[in-house]
């Protein structure tokens, strides 16, 4: 083998070593970029798994609470029919009454209190103008006296009120008045009667 010959096969030796090592550079690189590009695909699959369990999440809470609100506004809604079936029922049994035979003593009553309230020496009864029951006025004048320990005067004021029943008792000067019209007492007594209804049907403790 010449000299020539020598050098040629240390250098295509060279060379094979050579690219057997940048080939093996290259598999490594290879390997390295691949375990990379996996662990980022992971990592971007593993986020998109999380975001859209938060958002599933999320939905399923805004579904929950307003699922709950609804059932909420139903029961209340419930409730409240509830509640206003029996105040409309008290309120035609409290009709029928002023209607009926005990209508003279319920206006008695009504002018008693209000009149007893009130603790003016010179009363007035103003009843609704289409009212055809009256009262005693001297019955009310001695049972007004006796609460208050003093004489008492009670006339049938000649003007009436807009009202279905019940009556006004006021001091003779128009200075101060009792409204125990049906309409009025309604109108105050509609919040404890609406507790007490409330509590009747539905266990609930009036405060």
């Amino acid at each position: 083998m010449t000299g020539v010959e020598s050098i040629v096969q240390m250098i295509e030796a060279k060379t094979a070593e050579r690219i057997d090592q940048m080939t093996r550079e290259a598999e490594e690189q290879r390997e390295i970029r691949l375990k990379d590009a996996r662990q980022k695909a992971a990592a971007v699959a593993e986020d998109i798994k999380s975001k859209a369990e938060k958002e599933l999440k999320s939905e399923l809470t805004k579904h929950e609470a307003s699922m709950k609100l609804k059932a909420k506004y139903l029961v209340l809604g419930t409730k409240d029919k509830a509640v206003k079936d029996v105040l409309e029922s008290a309120a035609k049994v409290a009709k029928k009454e002023m209607e009926g035979k005990k209508c003279t003593d319920i206006l008695t009553r009504f002018a008693v209190e209000g009149g007893t309230a009130l603790g003016s020496q010179n009363l007035e009864i103003v009843f609704p103008e289409k009212q055809k029951v009256t009262i005693d006025h001297a019955q009310v004048a001695g049972a007004i006296s006796k609460n208050v320990g003093q004489k008492v005067t009670v006339t049938i004021a000649k003007d009436t009120v807009r009202a279905s029943g019940g009556l006004i008792i006021r001091s003779s000067d128009g200075s101060k008045c009792v409204d125990n019209t049906f309409e009025a007492r309604m109108e105050r007594l509609t919040s404890r009667m609406r507790d007490e209804a409330a509590r009747v049907l539905f266990q609930k403790k009036s405060e």
